[in-house]
């Protein structure tokens, strides 16, 4: 699980420095662009942001991405370690199997009518709809018993 989020954060973090990249190279022609519209106004260029600019070269960003992508070597795991990880492995392992057969005996819906004000899906046996509280009525309802003549 650990190794997934790892994998995870650096692509993560390579879609970033695309994105970044792609950005930059849309950054400078834009910049060029407003300068020279600034001019023809006779309004004076945009400063020139020296020290942010220097972050936005490319050979800032695959620095960067050298340094994030070299990592120190991984120090020994020690045995009684690698043994309790080679155990909680095989209870994952079997708790999925697990899962997979008790996956198979789903419990179904309960049985629903329609209620015959809002039409909505209500239980069987409802007395009233919990939506528009309108009372149902059976489609068939009880026939009165007869008395017997005495």
């Amino acid at each position: 699980m650990m190794e997934n989020t790892i994998k995870q954060s650096e692509n993560d973090l390579n879609k970033l420095l695309e994105s970044t990249r792609r950005l930059h190279e849309e950054y400078k022609p834009l910049k060029e662009h407003v300068d020279a519209l600034r001019m023809t106004l006779g309004l004076q260029r945009l400063p020139d942001l020296c020290e942010e600019e220097e972050k936005l070269t490319l050979d800032y960003f695959e620095k960067q991405k050298a340094e994030w992508q070299t990592e120190p070597p991984e120090p020994p795991i020690p045995e009684s370690l690698a043994a309790a990880a080679a155990a909680a492995q095989q209870l994952q392992v079997a708790r999925k199997q697990d899962a997979r057969q008790t996956a198979t005996f789903r419990q179904q819906p309960p049985p629903m009518k329609a209620c015959l004000s809002c039409h909505q899906q209500i239980h069987r046996n409802a007395p009233i709809c919990p939506l528009c509280k309108a009372k149902s009525r059976s489609r068939n309802p009880k026939k009165p018993k007869r008395k017997p003549d005495e």
